[in-house]
């Protein structure tokens, strides 16, 4: 009778988990504390089965992988860890509550200690690797959504460049998009000369409030001549400027 009373306690488990896949597959979206809560049922359920069908000779001890791989799925490696040691705790702990129980299995402690060795082994292997494909994903959805917003830009700026008839607000919307799009604190845009100068043409800097050139800013600050090789490039005043001594260090090496 203790046996069937196992078979049934399996059974209606592996029922209760058809229904939740079921409802899974049909959309459901379950919140954290739901997933944690039927796990935990599903841990406790399944080491009562354990139990009731003699413990170390129990066939039902294959469960347990089966809620360590659903843990890694669910909660990624810090999950799979923590379910992996609450399972070979509950394990030793049922298994050492029947001590009749080694009587059946030869090497019994070699046998225990080899099942907790693996439960432990599964549940850091597959949170590691449910982690590397859990970051696979993220960073598959972060270039997505970044080509996705990079065509929200340049399409928008290349029907201004035909339809916009201020150039300088034009300018401007480029500065405005590219510090958007980049998720940036500040954008500066310069100009190539006929003299073969730098022109500071745009500035923006969100943090330190700064609105120069464009169709809104302030006209551009006065700018002095930093003589390189055989070239000279127009630059401002401002000493921390990132193209300034990126043209310089060009026109040095080129």
């Amino acid at each position: 009778p203790i046996v069937v009373i196992a078979n049934a306690l399996i059974g209606l488990l592996a029922v209760g988990n058809l229904g939740l896949t079921w409802r899974l597959w049909r959309g459901f979206l379950p919140s954290r504390l739901f997933s944690v809560t039927t796990m935990l049922i599903d841990v406790l359920a399944l080491t009562a089965g354990i139990y009731l069908s003699e413990g170390l000779r129990s066939p039902y001890y294959i469960g347990y992988f089966l809620l360590i791989f659903s843990a890694s799925i669910r909660f990624s490696l810090a999950g799979s860890l923590g379910f992996s040691i609450a399972i070979s705790l509950l394990y030793l702990l049922t298994v050492l509550a029947l001590p009749s129980a080694f009587a059946y299995v030869a090497g019994p402690v070699k046998h225990l200690l080899a099942r907790l060795f693996i439960l432990l082994a599964a549940g850091s292997v597959s949170g590691l690797l449910a982690a590397r494909e859990t970051g696979r994903l993220v960073n598959t959805q972060k270039e997505k959504k970044r080509a996705d917003d990079l065509l929200q830009v340049v399409i928008p700026i290349g029907v201004a460049l035909t339809a916009e008839k201020d150039y300088n607000r034009l300018l401007e919307t480029i500065v405005l998009q590219a510090q958007a799009l980049c998720n940036a604190d500040g954008g500066s845009l310069y100009l190539r000369t006929e003299d073969d100068c730098l022109k500071f043409v745009i500035a923006r800097n969100w943090s330190l409030k700064i609105a120069l050139g464009g169709s809104t800013g302030r006209a551009p600050g006065r700018c002095q001549r930093y003589r390189s090789l055989s070239e000279t490039f127009l630059m401002p005043t401002i000493r921390l400027s990132t193209s300034k001594w990126v043209m310089r260090s060009t026109s040095r090496n080129g």
